[in-house]
Formats: structure tokens, sequence, C-alpha cells
């Protein structure tokens, strides 16, 4: 995967053996960068272009870019909407199937048996699973005493319910002490998460890592 912009000569590798950051020096330039991003990710043009074995994809499907970790919600509409989407399709296959229908029937069974109590006629009309799941209003755990922790969490839930995708951070290094990202990078690359950094500010490198700095001349070191 690989990531190139007409103002930097140099091509920004991503793999899954170890995270790229980019360090951009120039606001103004940081600026252009993330908004260009953000505007692909939203489904529109742009000046970035992200490849896959040098054949353009899009960043809207491919890319998630987290410009405040401290607001990264893992109860999302989007996100329990396809957690939905996912259960009752597992308990459509054919291990949890006959204990769904079970439990389907049992329900129907006991507000039919409600229902006898009263002198209206009260009738139960058939029940889904979905319908079910939806009753239960599942959420996912979001209670983490680091941040890092809850960053490799959302990362986990996305992988799981969207798909593997490029995970573009903001000046995470301004929100995690050095030792805590050095173990959030071994904790990536153990799992092949693809992940870059993008900081407006260049910090103490990092193992496994491979950085491009982009100075306030637009320089490439």
């Amino acid at each position: 995967m690989k990531i190139v912009h007409p103002k930097i000569n140099s091509k920004i590798e991503i793999s899954d053996h170890e995270i790229s950051v980019l360090v951009i020096e120039a606001p103004e330039f940081f600026y252009e960068l993330l908004m260009d991003i953000k505007s692909q990710i939203n489904n529109f043009e742009g000046n970035t272009v992200l490849s896959v074995r040098n054949e353009p994809v899009s960043f809207h499907k491919c890319v998630e870019l987290i410009t405040d970790p401290l607001a990264i919600e893992m109860n999302s509409r989007t996100i329990i909407k396809k957690v939905l989407v996912a259960m009752e399709k597992c308990g459509q296959d054919a291990v949890y199937y006959e204990r769904t229908q079970k439990l389907l029937a049992e329900i129907e069974t006991y507000i039919n048996d409600l229902s006898l109590n009263f002198d209206s006629e009260i009738e139960c009309h058939d029940i889904s699973f979905q319908q079910i799941l939806k009753a239960a209003e599942l959420t996912v755990a979001d209670e983490y005493s680091r941040l890092v922790d809850k960053i490799y969490a959302y990362m986990e839930l996305i992988r799981e319910f969207e798909g593997d995708k490029l995970f573009i951070f903001v000046n995470l290094s301004s929100y995690i002490r050095k030792e805590q990202l050095q173990e959030f990078v071994n904790t990536v690359v153990g799992h092949s998460f693809r992940v870059l950094l993008i900081d407006s500010h260049d910090f103490e490198r990092l193992e496994q890592e491979n950085r491009l700095i982009v100075d306030c001349d637009l320089c490439e070191f």
C-alpha cells in the first residue's frame, strides 16, 4: 500500500510489519493534506492517492482517519448497525439456527400466555430475531483506563465489523507518552494492522517505524 501527494516527492510506503510516520512541519501543508484525506473519506475527489499493488483504491472504503483519539466512538450508529447484522447472521447459521427458532417460539408462546389474562383479544404477530437483538440494546465495551488500550480495541472493532483498513492517526504522540506509544506500535505490528502516524512535529523515533519528515520549506528527510 502506498500514499502519494503532488507536493511530496517520496512515496509513503504502508505495510503491516512496521508503522509509517509522516512528520509535516509546514502548518499550511499539514492542514491541506489532512483536509484532502478527510474530503476523500467523505467520498469527494482529492489530490492524495492511495494505491494497493499500484492500483488506486478509495479512501472512503479503505481508510479510518482519527484526528482526535479522545473522540473515538465505540458505539456509533454505523458500528452498532453492523454488529446487529453480524449477530443476526450468526444466529441463523447451522450452529445456532435451532436455538434461535426455539427462542422465538418460546417468546411468542409466552406472550400469548400473557394475553390470556386480559378480556380483550390481544394478538402476538411474528417476532424476528432482529427485533430481539434491537430490544437488547447491544453496546460495545468502551471503558478503558488507558487511551492506548481503547485505541487498539477500536481498531479491532473496525477490523472485525468493517474489514481491514489503513488507520491514520493525527498527532497521536501528543496524547501518549513514548513508552505507551512503543507498546502500541508493537501490538499493532504484531497483529498486522496498517498504521500511518501524521504529526505536526518531530518526536523520538520508535522501533519498527518508517519515517518521512517534510520541513517548513517542504524539503524531505
